[in-house]
């Protein structure tokens, strides 16, 4: 909203939209054709000061295809890109996941480098370096679009167009979008100096995901724990069952006083 990209109607379309279906928003953005993936992750990067990738059209080598199973890959939503010494560059829907990371390092014995790739690119990576299926990306709705945000950061929304050598018949104009915007570009002076609600909501989603994680790892160890401490139950009681009939069957007590004494034990 602060680059101008998204109105206050089409955020509460969204929200609604995922009031209604659940699912992340910034992919509801993009499946409402509000914003292109590459806004998405871009926008995402520069608010969570995390470099991002445009894997569609990128060279990939095999060497670092092949350090990470495809399994891995689609579990996690991620793709090897580049591979520079001891250093692995991934391409990551949520590069913020420190325990992949960590996977990743013990896995391929290298420094991870994680970066903010888009689910959608990251999937059309995959099917093609994994499975040789290669698959069309969808077209820019906004192409060579620049916005500037507050202070003296510049974010760059569009991918950078192929420039194809010619001669203009006219000066080119400095903002050329394929469709209207949803209003007029944000100037430096105009743009706000708090951080985009959108962004923050997106960011506090990432958040809450990565805790209720945590929360499932908890109870599958709690769980662990319960199972244990029963199995040692069971076998206390077995012990003691054993014990007593010993004592009976070597005429140390009887039956009789053994189920006189339990009957007088406070309660545990």
């Amino acid at each position: 909203m602060q680059a101008g990209l998204l109105d206050d109607a089409k955020l509460r379309a969204a929200l609604e939209e995922q009031s209604r279906w659940g699912g992340k928003l910034g992919k509801i953005l993009v499946q409402m054709n509000f914003i292109t993936e590459d806004m998405l992750i871009q926008a995402l990067g520069h608010q969570l000061h995390c470099p991002f990738i445009r894997l569609d059209g990128l060279p990939i080598p095999k060497e670092a295809i092949a350090l990470v199973p495809l399994q891995l890959c689609e579990q996690h939503g991620l793709i090897p890109f580049a591979l520079q010494a001891k250093f692995l560059d991934v391409a990551m829907a949520d590069p913020l996941n420190a325990g992949v990371v960590d996977q990743l390092r013990i896995l391929t014995r290298l420094n991870i480098r994680p970066h903010l790739g888009g689910p959608e690119a990251i999937e059309r990576a995959i099917q093609l370096h994994h499975r040789g299926r290669r698959s069309a990306p969808p077209q820019e709705d906004v192409v060579g679009q620049r916005v500037l945000m507050s202070g003296s950061d510049a974010l760059d929304l569009a991918p950078e167009p192929i420039v194809t050598p010619r001669t203009p018949t006219v000066a080119p104009p400095m903002r050329v979008p394929s469709v209207p915007p949803p209003r007029p570009p944000v100037e430096l002076d105009d743009a706000p100096s708090q951080p985009s609600d959108l962004a923050s909501a997106l960011a506090r989603v990432a958040q809450l995901e990565r805790t209720v994680d945590q929360l499932r790892h908890t109870n599958q160890s709690l769980g662990a724990r319960v199972e244990q401490i029963q199995a040692l139950l069971t076998r206390d009681e077995d012990v003691l069952r054993k014990l007593l009939a010993l004592l009976v069957e070597r005429g140390v007590c009887t039956r009789e006083d053994l189920v006189a004494r339990i009957s007088k034990a406070p309660p545990g």
